[in-house]
């Protein structure tokens, strides 16, 4: 029977090859539909059957603007477009040069809109347009020609516009956003901006749960932009009501997470002055920083650690907010926190710096845990910290110096080997690096320096012991430090003249 097939198969493909004219074509097309069944064609039949057709064939379907009187305006391009719909699902015809040429006319279609409910043949035509590509979304090459012939503009005005597939469309820009990052907005700002406008209003009249669904979304669009050329507007406004009403609210966790991660988004792109919109009020920014300080206890002193890393998403978030607001405690304006809440803000960061120090002890017992991603930015925000508070927590730092060091030293050499990489064209994809690592020992210089400068961490055995070894930290230290004392920035906070003590 399969021999039998086959055999019809090579058939039609001859008829195919030997088409002279567009009625043959597709009478041979008809002919390929009924001999093959889309569940039993190989990848190897799926490129017989490609090269049959031919791209000149599909072309003209694609650029015929005139159709045969009674039959749909867009029938031709439809069917050109069903045609490379059926062939993106395999893997390897997807990035084949032909297919990535079609991504302009792919933009260009999907802002199609229907004429009416009935009009079928646009509707199906559409669809088949999104799946060639969320294909082409899945491989470099696919996403670079995406963005080099505009079609997030095109993505962005079907969504603003509320065009058939709409959705689809966010999906595909979010989804680009989440890869590609600010490449995408390149040229690009002025969608951006109307896009966070969209995303914005749509955010403040959700009342279900899609409500946090637009939380992760507005979240990765926000953290793509450049944040050079990003101009503050109503949207901003329009977030920080929503996310005070949910946040003063019972929560649970599936709600929580999203309303942080946007959050410390906003924070990140706009700068800490946001959480103080309300100059006369600073309730919402205590508010976040103690559920910020909250959750990374309950993440790092309760889970395991293979718990913590599928969690690393919302742990960053949290360490990205505490960083941000500590850089601005200690050289933005004057907060005006009076001394309860000065007092406050420092014991719940006291307790979640705690939490990251027990975090790096637990781990730097175990041999079977190597460096990560969630290691070096438990080192890089203790780094932020240690800069400005050197009081708070000196004895639970001192038992993690020796690990704090290896991290960082680790940490430089794979900076320094990727740089090198770089440097001598071994990456030519125009998209940004994902490297596993970033480079904290820049991180934790100051609070070394800090640390330096005080009797016990200088005597401290194994500290003078990891940094003796040039092999390891490429040098040692000698003992001859200047006894400077040192006062925590953090203590001054630029709060209205008050410290912490």
């Amino acid at each position: 029977m399969a021999e039998e097939s086959s055999g019809v198969l090579e058939q039609c493909l001859t008829v195919l090859r030997s088409a002279k004219s567009d009625n043959e074509h597709f009478a041979a097309l008809l002919l390929v539909t009924k001999a093959v069944k889309a569940e039993d064609c190989s990848t190897e039949t799926r490129h017989k059957i490609f090269e049959a057709v031919g791209y000149r064939f599909i072309n003209r379907l694609l650029k015929t603007g005139s159709t045969p009187q009674g039959c749909p305006e867009h029938i031709y391009k439809s069917l050109a477009v069903a045609v490379l719909a059926c062939f993106c699902t395999d893997p390897e015809m997807v990035v084949h040069q032909e297919m990535i040429t079609k991504v302009p006319d792919f933009g260009q279609i999907v802002c199609f809109q229907p004429e009416s409910p009935e009009d079928v043949t646009t509707r199906s035509m559409v669809d088949d347009c999104y799946d060639c590509l969320f294909a082409l979304m899945t491989t470099p090459t696919g996403r670079s020609q995406m963005i080099d012939s505009n079609t997030v503009s095109k993505l962005c005005e079907t969504y603003w516009s509320r065009h058939h597939g709409y959705c689809r469309a966010l999906e595909l820009v979010v989804a680009l956003c989440s890869q590609c990052g600010k490449l995408i907005w390149k040229n690009n700002m002025d969608k951006w901006h109307r896009l966070v406008e969209t995303l914005a209003q749509e955010f403040k009249e959700n009342k279900d749960d899609g409500k946090f669904e637009l939380c992760e979304k507005i979240t990765v669009v926000l953290l793509s932009a450049m944040k050079e050329n990003v101009q503050v507007g109503p949207w901003s406004s329009v977030v920080y009501h929503e996310l005070s009403s949910i946040l003063q609210s019972k929560l649970g966790k599936s709600q929580r997470e999203p309303a942080l991660k946007l959050s410390s988004a906003m924070v990140d792109v706009i700068g800490v002055s946001w959480a103080l919109s309300d100059p006369q009020n600073h309730k919402f920014l205590l508010l976040l920083v103690h559920l910020t300080c909250i959750e990374v206890r309950m993440m790092l002193e309760d889970q395991e650690y293979e718990q913590i890393v599928d969690q690393s998403s919302l742990l960053s978030s949290c360490y990205s907010l505490l960083e941000n607001t500590i850089h601005y405690m200690t050289v933005g304006p004057s907060m005006a926190l009076d001394d309860r809440q000065i007092l406050q803000l420092h014991s719940a960061m006291v307790g979640a710096f705690n939490a990251v120090i027990y975090f790096l002890d637990t781990v730097s017992k175990n041999p079977v845990v190597l460096p990560s991603p969630v290691i070096y930015a438990s080192v890089r925000v203790l780094g932020s910290w240690l800069a400005e508070e050197t009081t708070a927590l000196r004895d639970e730092v001192y038992s993690i110096l020796p690990y704090l060091l290896r991290v960082g030293h680790q940490s430089f050499k794979e900076k320094k080997e990727l740089t090198q990489t770089t440097n001598s064209g071994g990456n030519k994809s125009p998209e940004p690096v994902i490297t596993n690592s970033v480079e904290v020992l820049r991180f934790l210089l100051p609070g070394l320096c800090h640390f330096s400068a005080e009797e016990k961490s200088r005597c401290h055995d194994n500290y003078v012991r990891h940094l003796s070894q040039p092999d390891r930290v490429g040098g040692s230290v000698g003992d001859n430090t200047p006894g400077v004392q040192r006062t925590s920035g953090f203590h001054h906070c630029n709060t209205a003249n008050t410290s912490i003590r």
